[in-house]
């Protein structure tokens, strides 16, 4: 029997649930997760199957209440739900596997939900048996079943995840089983006598946790005898959600910033940043803790919740496209290149930073002091050069943006947005499709960006432009993993011609890499012609995820057309889970008319397709296979470096604008 009075845990796996059935109380939200939550968690799992099939892999926590028939899920319920969809979609893409005897227990449903009878009823369909439940609801129906919103956009994203590694011939039947058996949870079950509901608020409150880039900070100081100013240097870079100046503003207060211009915080130079006169950094012993490094943090610290001057409201919100935790593996990386040493040889993890860096840990205090130093460069090219996420202050939307720094008669430093360039969209590409973690890109890309030809360049220049297009197309067409790859492009950014036509060529439906479909949208976008139409000027590359048949699959209007032409690429586009919706089995000259009539561009590749039918094109066979050639031509063009005259006074006069913005 369970004592009343203490927390039980211990460690599960999906098969170790034998016998057990969960229930989501009333008073979680709905299910919510995202494109990035579940692109992380699948990644990371395919990654642990990949590297070691037969051992566990760790992805997190629940904490749980026994009832009489059932198990309360009071924490980690959007991570066990999203397992549990998976699980559904092996068993609707009729891939064996163990998982799918997680989807049920003694013919009830292992996940029930308390109030949300639409969801029970949604998953009770979908545990039917593969073809038998529908992944997709649409967009009228979702209207009707709200809650319903979050898990098809969920299932969807998991299904076009599946069926790409499915393509790709991986293993899915080794990799649902390792699922099963393999990802391991620690769930910590509450007493009998517990108040969940003070529980439930005391785990959703805002607390500080102590992150292993704050251990392994202080590992790296002990080695160090100018604790403090290596310490401020960490604390410049490591507030990911504000711009570089601002961060080193707040923490270099002695500062002469009227002196200084943008360029000068490209480098670390201690008789230019100062701190103020009177702060010490206490002696420490072999005995310091992690407590004791960081008791101390000074009055203008990040940490004390204070802010100083009025440039903390100006520029508005941003946030990185990473973590901390990455942008110190992407400078440790650069770090080990300079030094002549090969790559570290374990995956490239936020989690695994103090493995990472143990090499590093055990160097000389010169070595150490460098990666500091490397480390403060590194994020201010990050800032330079690198998309952000601007928040809009109207709008209060978020959009992917290159800034240039500015500097106003009171000497404060802020960014505005650039003139939308092709560096901004390819940029958004490589973040899009690429992995969430880890967007291995970014390792060349900041090494070379901060070279002495690079560095006084301005983010949309076309020297930046063909430098990112260079890395890009390297890691599309490279045998070599992506961690390999973008570490060779460190000391070589080589060039092959593209090598992919024929895969482009082949039926594959569903199946395609996303990549190839946002690269033809940035491909269109450099050489589109009417640029001034509003519909162009508003275009962006976003998250896209759900495949679109603009002949539809099961055609409202006629016979279904032969798999090989209707899986073609030429018959396809990306686009968002909705506007798939929207669109759904209608006719083709009703989705015309329907694109047509909205004021955005729903995607470039479906523009095109809609101009000819417009000129009189029938969208049939011969119209897929056409199209079809044309975007290969197109994207073999691109890599053979073949410019239009047009897009070469385009990216001159992009770079002029960016000048002007540019304060450098």
């Amino acid at each position: 029997m369970q004592d009343n009075a203490r927390f039980l845990s211990s460690l599960i796996s999906l098969s170790r649930l034998e016998g057990r059935q969960f229930v989501i109380p009333t008073y979680q939200r709905p299910y919510v997760w995202g494109i990035e939550q579940i692109e992380k968690l699948l990644s990371d799992a395919f990654q642990a199957f990949l590297t070691a099939p037969k051992s566990p892999y760790f992805i997190g926590t629940v904490l749980t209440k026994q009832r009489a028939e059932a198990y309360e899920l009071i924490d980690g319920q959007q991570r066990f739900t999203t397992l549990w969809m998976i699980a559904a979609v092996f068993q609707q893409l009729g891939i064996p596997s163990l998982l799918t005897t997680f989807l049920k227990q003694d013919k009830r449903l292992r996940i029930d939900f308390e109030i949300r009878r639409d969801i029970t009823a949604y998953f009770e369909q979908l545990s039917l048996g593969a073809g038998k439940g529908k992944i997709k609801y649409s967009a009228e129906e979702i209207r009707e079943k709200p809650y319903l919103e979050g898990i098809t956009m969920g299932l969807t994203i998991i299904e076009l995840r599946i069926s790409e590694l499915s393509a790709r011939k991986s293993d899915m039947t080794g990799f649902g089983n390792f699922i099963y058996e393999q990802l391991v949870m620690v769930e910590n079950l509450a007493p009998e006598k517990v108040d969940l509901n003070k529980l439930f608020a005391t785990i959703n409150s805002t607390g500080i946790q102590l992150e292993q880039s704050d251990i392994l900070k202080s590992k790296l100081l002990r080695k160090i005898s100018n604790k403090l100013l290596y310490s401020k240097i960490w604390e410049a870079c490591e507030n990911m959600e504000d711009y570089f100046e601002r961060n080193v503003r707040r923490i270099f207060t002695k500062t002469n910033w009227s002196v200084l211009s943008g360029s000068d915080f490209s480098t670390f130079a201690e008789s230019v940043f100062l701190l103020k006169g009177d702060e010490s950094m206490p002696e420490q012993g072999d005995e310091e803790t992690i407590a004791s490094m960081f008791a101390y943090t000074g009055e203008d610290s990040t940490q004390t919740g204070k802010k100083e001057g009025p440039e903390v409201q100006k520029g508005g919100y941003c946030r990185s496209i990473i973590t901390f935790p990455q942008l110190l593996i992407h400078t440790y990386r650069i770090h080990r290149y300079k030094n002549g040493d090969k790559d570290f040889a374990m995956t490239f993890h936020g989690d695994r930073l103090i493995r990472i860096f143990e090499e590093l840990g055990a160097k000389g205090d010169e070595e150490i002091e460098a990666f500091f130093r490397l480390l403060w460069e590194t994020r201010f090219i990050l800032d330079k050069y690198i998309i952000k996420w601007t928040a809009d202050l109207d709008s209060k939307d978020m959009y992917l943006e290159l800034t240039g720094i500015t500097k106003n008669s009171d000497h404060y430093f802020g960014r505005s947005p650039l003139e939308k360039s092709a560096s901004q969209l390819l940029q958004s590409v490589l973040y899009f499709t690429g992995d969430y973690l880890r967007q291995y890109w970014l390792t060349p890309a900041l090494f070379h960006l901060g070279q002495p030809g690079l560095l006084q360049t301005s983010p949309g220049s076309a020297e930046v432009l063909q430098l990112l297009e260079s890395i890009d197309n390297t890691l599309s067409l490279s045998e070599q993993t992506d961690k390999e790859t973008s570490f060779a492009l460190l000391a070589d950014i080589s060039h092959r011609p593209f090598s992919y036509g024929n895969y482009l060529r082949l039926p594959e439906g569903t199946g395609f890499y996303r990549y190839w479909f946002q690269k033809l949208e940035y491909i269109l976008w450099k050489n589109w012609t009417k640029r001034e139409t509003p519909e162009f000027k508003a275009f962006r590359i976003t998250s896209k995820n759900s495949i679109e048949h603009i002949f539809p699959q099961q055609p409202e209007d006629r016979k279904a057309m032969y798999p090989e032409d209707l899986h073609s690429f030429g018959n396809l586009v990306l686009l968002t889970v909705s506007q798939n919706s929207e669109y759904g089995r209608k006719q083709v000259p009703v989705k015309r008319a329907e694109f047509e009539g909205k004021n955005h561009y729903d995607s470039l590749k479906s523009k095109k397709i809609f101009d000819m039918m417009a000129g009189g094109t029938v969208w049939n066979e011969d119209a897929i296979a056409r199209h079809r050639d044309e975007m290969i031509d197109l994207i073999t063009d691109h890599y053979n470096g073949i410019i239009p005259a047009m897009l070469e006074t385009q990216m001159l006069e992009v770079t002029i604008d960016n000048d002007e913005h540019n304060d450098e």
